[in-house]
């Protein structure tokens, strides 16, 4: 494990634990199962999906366990309703943190297979960015122009013209 998983993890425990000592020291009647949503927030840095629902999960149990254990309330069903929003924007989090790495790790998907795509096709494929700088030149382009993609990306596209319309200066 990676000092930056463990320095999340880390994170994450530190945010549980300071919610659930909230949680049992707020009266009852307070929405104190809110706060359990930071956790399911954080996990978006997370990889993968399994650590999101691990945390919802973890909240959802600490937040029954603190309606249990919290100081009475006068109205006990204004506490439960509050709790069982709670539980409801716990869930809606995690699910829309767990739809967001599903679509992230698609795009990637995407990314890799267009790449792959681009490098090993014959032809010479180069891809610019709005202000004429080149990110991608495939293999074909190194044969067509002469120079490696190493030498080109990040540069105008200029350097690939003709010397009259080849800037001086670059």
């Amino acid at each position: 494990m990676n000092g930056s998983r463990i320095r999340l993890f880390a994170v994450l425990a530190l945010t549980i634990t300071a919610v659930f000592i909230a949680d049992l020291l707020l009266p009852l009647g307070v929405a104190a199962g809110v706060p359990y949503i930071v956790p399911v927030l954080v996990s978006l840095y997370a990889p993968g999906r399994r650590t999101t629902i691990i945390v919802a999960c973890i909240c959802t149990l600490l937040n029954f366990i603190g309606f249990h254990f919290s100081a009475p309330a006068e109205t006990h069903w204004v506490a439960l309703t509050n709790r069982g929003l709670a539980l409801a924007a716990i869930w809606a989090c995690a699910f829309l943190s767990i739809e967001r790495k599903r679509v992230g790790e698609a795009l990637r998907e995407t990314g890799d297979r267009l790449q792959a795509i681009i490098d090993t096709a014959a032809d010479a494929i180069i891809v610019i960015d709005d202000h004429g700088r080149i990110e991608s030149f495939n293999r074909g382009a190194e044969k067509l122009f002469g120079y490696s993609g190493k030498k080109v990306i990040g540069k105008n596209v200029s350097v690939l013209m003709p010397p009259p319309a080849h800037p001086v200066a670059q």
